[in-house]
């Protein structure tokens, strides 16, 4: 069918401006940064409760900084443990460093201490302690792919920043400090995030999705390491007596004390009672069944 008219329009087409097809403003890579940083430190208590008595600690991330790379080599120092990790599929390193102070007193408490700084500082780290520190930036680095939603991979460490060299040292750089304390008595310890400007887009995002909410801190694993083969001292109490002081400045080899066993004996750490128990025989010897937990 042949139309007997043309069409015309009736307006001219609407056409929209140059500022109004631009692309928005881009998001400010120290924000995207720091909302990671908020993400990573609200994992992180649960994580770390084995290293701080099977209690959570406070884990705060400090505001996002940018300074260039030798300010950063300057701050971190000669010694600390630095350790590059990546996505599975990327190729932009983030930095995670623990300065010497922080691993001498992670070591301190991993063998008994309370996390006592040696003053001065060594000079290098004790090999003891190298692969307890390796385990902590894994579980850092595992905790980090959470809060990205990624997978990440440590690339390589070194105890040297200036070997390490994870940036120029004109390269723009956003820094993250984390801290995190626990029971007064132990001292306070900390690591810092590092990455480049350029980079953090594609590590972060765009930052522009909430944070997700606090979860409540789960129950440490006892049987976890490191501390599930540590040893502790039971003491089964068969009987508890009083006895004047007559009796025991008249005590004698074959002397008898009349004793009553109880039916329910405490078994106790450190003073404390746990369990109760009933005394009875395994294997040609004395055991102790469990009657109930304190």
């Amino acid at each position: 069918m042949k139309p007997q008219r043309e069409f015309v329009a009736e307006r001219v087409a609407a056409q929209h401006c140059e500022a109004l097809l631009r692309s928005g403003p881009k998001a400010d890579p120290l924000i995207a940064f720091a909302r990671f940083g908020e993400r990573l430190a609200e994992g992180l208590p649960s994580a770390l409760a084995p290293w701080h008595g099977a209690l959570p600690p406070v884990v705060a991330c400090g505001a996002a900084r940018q300074c260039d790379g030798a300010e950063l080599g300057a701050g971190i120092g000669s010694l600390a443990s630095n350790c590059l990790v990546v996505y599975a599929a990327q190729d932009h390193p983030l930095l995670l460093s623990i300065g010497a102070p922080s691993v001498f007193s992670l070591i301190d408490r991993a063998f008994g201490g309370r996390g006592t700084v040696p003053d001065p500082l060594p000079g290098a780290f004790p090999g003891s302690g190298d692969v307890l520190i390796q385990r902590i930036e894994l579980l850092i680095a595992e905790r980090i792919g959470i809060a990205l939603e990624q997978a990440v991979r440590p690339l390589r460490r070194d105890a040297s920043f200036a070997r390490l060299a994870p940036f120029a040292p004109a390269c723009r750089v956003a820094t993250l400090d984390i801290a995190i304390s626990g029971d007064r008595a132990l001292e306070n310890w900390s690591f810092t995030l590092a990455a480049s400007l350029e980079a953090i887009p594609h590590i972060c995002g765009d930052g522009g999705h909430a944070a997700k909410p606090p979860r409540a801190p789960s129950a440490a694993d006892p049987a976890a390491e490191p501390f599930g083969a540590v040893p502790l001292h039971l003491c089964a109490v068969l009987v508890e007596t009083q006895v004047p002081v007559s009796a025991l400045a008249a005590l004698e080899v074959g002397s008898v004390l009349p004793v009553a066993v109880a039916r329910k004996v405490p078994l106790r750490i450190g003073g404390r009672t746990i369990a109760h128990g009933t005394v009875g025989e395994l294997d040609d010897r004395a055991a102790l069944q469990i009657s109930s937990l304190a």
